[in-house]
């Protein structure tokens, strides 16, 4: 497959929220190609979100924290 299908296949799915799908289209992508800035974002809008949700269940686990900031649901 092309690099720029990667790429549209790895928004949409990001868009759909199937994340992790999402991780593995981008990093295919990145291995066709480092040139691309649309791959480079959206892989870094993906890995923002992942570690904040990751921050979030810590947070909710330790002080029963449940609800998100719109900040972190922006990133």
């Amino acid at each position: 497959m092309w690099e720029s299908t990667m790429v549209n296949l790895a928004h949409a799915l990001r868009k759909l929220k199937g994340y992790d799908e999402a991780v593995t289209y981008y990093e295919k992508a990145l291995e066709l190609s480092t040139r691309n800035l649309s791959t480079h974002v959206g892989f870094t809008r993906i890995t923002c979100r992942i570690i904040i949700r990751m921050q979030l269940h810590t947070i909710t686990r330790h002080f029963g924290i449940i609800q998100m900031t719109s900040s972190a649901q922006k990133c």
